[in-house]
């Protein structure tokens, strides 16, 4: 039983009022734009409490669009993907394309089982927590425990208030849901809401290894953002662990007078991780998140430098490689389709109809008249020929059908003679492991991708065909 932290924007709103939506409806469209500009101004959080929206006087505001939404937008109409259009449907099936909140619960549920529990984090804006309230009576949600958390002063109008109060409101809330929920049964669902949140709450998702789902761009496809093995200037991280190893009660104070050069700590003031006040100096929230994740992947600056330099843990960048080759694949031009995740499901593809097991296909990329699966693993795991055998002999039963089988692999650039030795290692044990299926029938191709050593920089930035080269 999984709780899904949720974030929530205004999508369910905001979709309903698309022009395809307009058309769709043509006189039986109800508009709510008056209704959301009248309740627009009341977004400012200085003049108005989130948790009021049940309030007689804001109920005025917000009838119209509850009873609009829930009765022409949650239910009774669907999107056919295939016709590309949308469609009525019976008045009690759920409209699971409603928004990108509850279209990323759909596909979390159908990978993950059931889900119990929903907590839907809102900002704190009145037209956010309608939302929430909005989608809670969506029947896909029927059977599942609701909460509505409001983050006080979580403003995204107003930066000062958000980094100085919403923030640590935000860190206050996601960890008392986790502290009091086992963490393997907690996900995390951020394709709805607004995007200055993403970063925080994925940093706070990664220091408690929280899974973090959402949608990639427009298309359906779900993904999981990998557990990150961030960047750090090492002597910065030192510097400001030594500081933070002093924190009490969230607050940490130097007597002013014996600072001897405020320069010293200039670095931590300018990236947020420090504020000055009469008494001393207080550790921000983004500090806190910072010290956090710092302690929690590194034990030493050696280990971890040694750690980095090796870049190549089968759990984290697995993770890497999977979303980097799905946004190569993505781009290449006869693509109809990229499936990422596939296992214990059936899929359609060129108009058949495919069962998947239990093992989990990592990409299956459909186009025009063929498919290709996609194994993709870093160089470590490739490497591994104990695993690999097995790893393709229990995927040659969908393979067979399939125009080729990609193995693609994602190793660490490093000097152009040693980039050239780990594709002729690749190369090697990849013409060893696919004559084992030689009497398969089934078409191999090798690819490998480089990536340079700051990971973070490399999944900021697009894949380039110069990255990529096929060695079979």
């Amino acid at each position: 039983m999984k709780t899904v932290i949720t974030t929530v924007g205004t999508s369910v709103l905001t979709n309903y009022q698309r022009l395809e939506v307009r058309n769709f409806f043509g006189d039986e469209y109800d508009s709510i734009d008056d209704d959301i500009n009248d309740l627009d101004p009341q977004q400012d959080a200085d003049a108005f409490d989130a948790g009021a929206v049940s309030e007689p006087t804001l109920q005025v505001y917000c009838q119209h669009v509850r009873k609009v939404i829930e009765s022409k937008w949650l239910k009774g109409v669907q999107w056919n993907d295939g016709l590309r259009c949308w469609t009525r449907v019976d008045e009690k099936v759920s409209n699971v394309d409603v928004s990108a909140e509850i279209s990323t619960l759909v596909k979390i549920q159908r990978q993950w089982g059931n889900i119990e529990k929903v907590v839907f984090l809102c900002t704190d804006t009145l037209l956010s927590v309608l939302s929430a309230e909005i989608m809670r009576e969506s029947p896909t949600l029927d059977g599942i425990e609701i909460d509505i958390v409001p983050v006080k002063q979580l403003d995204i109008k107003n930066y000062k208030r958000f980094k100085e109060q919403g923030l640590g409101h935000l860190v206050d809330a996601v960890i008392n849901i986790v502290d009091n929920t086992p963490i393997e049964d907690v996900v995390m669902n951020i394709s709805g809401g607004y995007k200055a949140l993403i970063p925080f709450l994925t940093l706070l998702a990664q220091i408690k290894k929280i899974p973090v789902f959402y949608l990639y761009e427009e298309s359906s496809q779900l993904l999981q953002l990998p557990q990150l093995p961030i960047n750090f200037d090492w002597g910065y991280v030192e510097a400001f662990l030594k500081v933070s190893k002093k924190l009490k009660s969230r607050e940490l104070q130097f007597p002013v007078d014996n600072v001897d050069d405020d320069n010293t700590f200039m670095p931590f003031f300018d990236n947020g991780l420090l504020v000055k006040n009469h008494e001393g100096y207080n550790v921000t929230e983004v500090g806190e998140l910072y010290a956090s994740f710092a302690v929690a992947y590194t034990k030493s600056q050696k280990e971890v430098k040694k750690w980095v330099r090796k870049s190549h843990d089968s759990t984290l960048n697995g993770y890497f490689a999977e979303y980097k080759w799905f946004e190569y694949y993505h781009h290449q031009p006869l693509t109809r389709k990229v499936f990422h995740g596939l296992e214990k499901t059936s899929v359609i593809l060129n108009g058949n109809s495919y069962t998947v097991d239990a093992n989990e296909l990592d990409l299956v990329v459909e186009q025009e008249c063929d498919f290709m699966v996609c194994e993709c693993k870093t160089y470590t795991q490739f490497m591994k020929k104990d695993e690999m055998p097995d790893v393709i002999a229990k995927r040659l039963y969908i393979a067979k059908f399939a125009s080729a089988f990609h193995c693609c692999v994602l190793a660490t650039k490093l000097t152009r003679g040693e980039n050239m030795l780990i594709r002729e290692e690749v190369m090697c044990w990849a013409k060893e492991l696919f004559s084992v299926f030689e009497d398969s029938g089934v078409n191999f191709r090798l690819f490998i991708m480089f990536a340079p050593p700051v990971l973070q920089t490399f999944m900021q930035s697009p894949v380039s065909e110069k990255d990529v080269f096929q060695l079979i």
